[in-house]
């Protein structure tokens, strides 16, 4: 079977994803392609092991499914058991995996009250045993798509509820369940003591796997250059720390046979030691396959590929919802890839030649997953990894090992050690942000499907079968050429898409509507959402925040491919509609900001117009009686007037048509706002309504319904919202006037999709 492991975990890969997705026909082609090739160009036993693979892996996932399920009551509020990760402050918020007595974990969050419980609440550690009294709840499902699934997320991890924490007592140690977990809380709480920021997130990350000291900042910074993956231990991480020990213990005196043996032992403690995250679980198994067949003798028999893929098994036997995980696949295609270009990377004698060469590799095997997960990838990852990965793996990693045993131990050196680290730490993040200010940098093509992500593939596979057999750089500038165009090409897809898309985002207790015209001739985004940000005492403040610009409206346009917004429509100067217009205007290339015509503006008004102003941004006023025209499309601004006083009625209110429907959206007009408009437009006809200030009472009057008779109400507005919104008089009026509702409470994000004569709506929610 040497050489033929892979077929194998291919198979079980297939018969997972099958499982999965079944209604996806691209998967099923695959498998017959595979299936062809499997039985054309291997032996017999192999054909029938696979085929026997696939079928048992669709059992045993089913099996699996059938036992995921929870025990718990929803209606228990009171649980005994043990904290199961180690317990997160932000600021005021505490969150933690508790595991209860039956043996289920839960999702747990607690909001501190004050400063002094805070304190307390520092000294929890990982696998003490407490009463914990709360309510559970179903995790919310994902309202808008393309954005981060999280109740899919928990489910993978077998968790089937989060609770609200009200009260955290009678915490103890009763007995060390958690052993290793708490050494590693205890290392990571000393970094923080002994060493400073920012290093000490460094430190955190390369020693034990953990990412919660960053800012959001540099976060952001590593992701969007492509190199996040070094703040995370990676199998080049976990291979040089074997192979110095390994060194070290046969200076210690220690034969090969029984350094490999101690390796053998240390690697499960040390992957539990550094958070066991899938990369470094994917390099720990492999590490031990290998040391395992280095005593035994059995080296020969197999491959590295081969050692890959019985890892890639081992891992998905314990856990079939690993090959779900973005993190896991990332490790093991990229690791596949590299493995499988070894005679391509051996070609070249010099070291740099070398890491180019796997810089490369690395980043063709990942662009597809990137974009099938994120949405984009970074032009400059490429470079900007042929610097951060020496500079991580042979400066940063072994200064993080030193200082982590040597500082509060040994007096000066480790001060200095730490001061030229933070320099060179400091001079790092600044090419990141130096970097990210290079626009053409980031390519965002939106979330390719099933057919996009294995044709991509197929023609990266192509390029680097050119590569290896390839004498001349110029014999491969074709198979390149390909690649670009595969790309461009997925770039340039909305662009001949004759269809529109009308989307009400669900951004909670706020309006957000994306508008794309055919073709993407233009991208209208009419109002961000937000809200209101209150002051704070310095420990209540969280170092990572939830903004629903940064978490909910930028990833939906990166999810279309959209990186820039031809108008901003502003409505009026309320925070849950343009709150979050300040971070979009940073995040995204807006062409030009449109508010409304007014008397005097609001706060957040004056600050968005300082801001075009900084950045040279084309700012218009309109108010009623103004249009423009794009292609086919007339927009029609038939208020404000100009004149109002409330801030409501201030709204920007706009008609135009999409698939011979004609839309009127009202932003937070009130009633009388509808009477001004009805007055001066006697002849209005809607069809499309989006409901006046989230389907408050104050607005939707019965007069203003009954002159423009919708046949479809748009209601946006959060889950579950302290204001009562949308308000049953105003549902009962909608109904009496036989208008069909849409919530994006009950339904999530609400999807218009719309050809010329046309159109139909979606709901991201059942």
């Amino acid at each position: 079977m040497k050489g033929q492991w892979i077929y194998v975990s291919l198979f079980v890969s297939l018969a997972l994803f099958i499982s999965r997705f079944y209604n996806e026909i691209t998967l099923y082609i695959v498998f017959i392609i595979v299936s062809i090739f499997i039985i054309k160009r291997t032996s017999s036993t192999t054909a029938v092991i696979c085929f026997l693979a696939f079928f048992l892996t669709i059992f045993y996932y089913f099996y699996t499914e059938s036992r995921n399920n929870s025990v718990l009551s929803p209606q228990q509020t009171t649980f005994d058991g043990n904290l199961s990760s180690i317990p997160r402050i932000n600021g005021n918020f505490l969150s933690f995996s508790f595991q209860t007595e039956q043996g289920e974990t839960v999702q747990s969050y607690y909001k501190i009250r004050n400063e002094q419980e805070q304190k307390f609440l520092k000294q929890l550690r990982v696998g003490m045993n407490c009463r914990v009294e709360g309510a559970l709840e179903i995790p919310k499902q994902n309202r808008n798509p393309g954005l981060f699934n999280y109740k899919e997320y928990l489910y993978f991890q077998r968790i089937h509820w989060t609770m609200t924490v009200s009260d955290i007592k009678e915490c103890q140690y009763q007995q060390r369940t958690m052993f290793f977990a708490g050494l590693r809380q205890s290392g990571i709480q000393r970094m923080n003591t002994h060493i400073g920021k920012p290093l000490n997130a460094f430190v955190n990350a390369l020693i034990f796997g953990s990412r919660e000291d960053f800012n959001e900042e540099t976060i952001m910074l590593y992701e969007t250059q492509g190199v996040v993956h070094l703040l995370a231990i990676s199998g080049l991480h976990v291979g040089l720390l074997v192979g110095g020990a390994f060194l070290i213990l046969l200076r210690l005196g220690l034969t090969r046979e029984h350094s490999a043996l101690f390796l053998l032992f240390f690697l499960p403690i040390y992957g539990v030691l550094t958070g066991a995250s899938p990369s470094v679980v994917r390099s720990v198994v492999m590490s031990m396959i290998v040391l395992f067949l280095y005593i035994t003798g059995w080296r020969r028999k197999l491959s590295g590929i081969d050692v890959l893929a019985l890892c890639f098994l081992a891992l998905t036997i314990n856990s079939p919802y690993a090959v779900f995980n973005a993190g896991f696949q990332l490790s093991f295609v990229v690791t596949f890839f590299i493995l499988l270009s070894h005679r391509i990377i051996s070609k070249f004698s010099h070291f740099l030649w070398r890491l180019i060469a796997l810089s490369l590799i690395a980043q063709l095997a990942s662009i597809p997953l990137l974009l099938y997960h994120f949405y984009e990838f970074s032009l400059l990852s490429f470079f900007l990894n042929l610097f951060f990965v020496p500079f991580f793996s042979f400066i940063l990693m072994p200064a993080s090992l030193f200082l982590f045993f040597t500082s509060g131990i040994v007096p000066v050196i480790p001060q200095a050690v730490e001061t030229v680290t933070l320099f060179f730490v400091e001079w790092s993040t600044e090419l990141l942000r130096s970097a990210g200010n290079v626009h053409f940098s980031i390519i965002t093509i939106g979330k390719v499907n099933a057919w996009q992500f294995c044709l991509l593939y197929v023609v990266i596979f192509y390029v680097c079968f050119q590569i290896e057999k390839a004498q001349r750089l110029k014999d491969i500038l074709a198979s390149s050429l390909l690649l670009v165009i595969c790309l461009s090409f997925y770039c340039f897809m909305p662009y001949m898409n004759p269809n529109g898309e009308v989307s009400v985002i669900d951004v909670g207790q706020g309006d957000s509507i994306l508008i794309q015209l055919p073709f993407r001739k233009a991208v209208y985004l009419i109002d961000t959402g937000g809200s209101i940000s209150f002051q704070q005492e310095e420990w209540e403040k969280r170092q990572t925040t939830f903004s629903v610009g940064k978490d909910i409206v930028h990833p939906y346009l990166k999810s279309k491919g959209i990186t820039s917004i031809t108008k901003l429509i502003i409505t009026h100067g309320d925070h849950d509609h343009g709150g979050s217009a300040l971070e979009l205007l940073k995040l995204v290339d807006v062409k030009e900001l449109v508010l409304g015509k007014k008397k005097l503006f609001s706060e957040l008004e004056q600050e968005l117009v300082r801001e075009t102003m900084k950045r040279g941004t084309p700012l218009t006023l309109v108010g009623s009686g103004d249009v423009w025209k794009e292609g086919e499309h007339t927009f029609n601004v038939l208020a404000p007037f100009g004149m109002e006083e409330d801030t409501n009625e201030q709204s920007i209110v706009i008609y135009t048509v999409f698939g011979n429907h004609r839309w009127l959206f009202t932003g937070d007009l009130g009633e009388k706002g509808e009477q001004k408009l009805i007055e001066t437009f006697p002849a209005l006809e809607v069809d499309v309504l989006k409901v006046g200030h989230h389907g408050s009472k104050t607005s939707t009057s019965t007069f203003f319904l009954e002159e423009i008779q919708p046949s479809y109400g748009l209601v946006s507005t959060g889950e579950d919202n302290r204001y009562n919104h949308p308000h049953p008089e105003v549902l009962e009026r909608l109904e009496q006037n036989n208008v069909k509702i849409f919530r994006t409470d009950k339904q999530g994000a609400l999807i218009y999709r719309f050809s010329w004569k046309a159109g139909t709506f979606q709901t991201s929610l059942p």
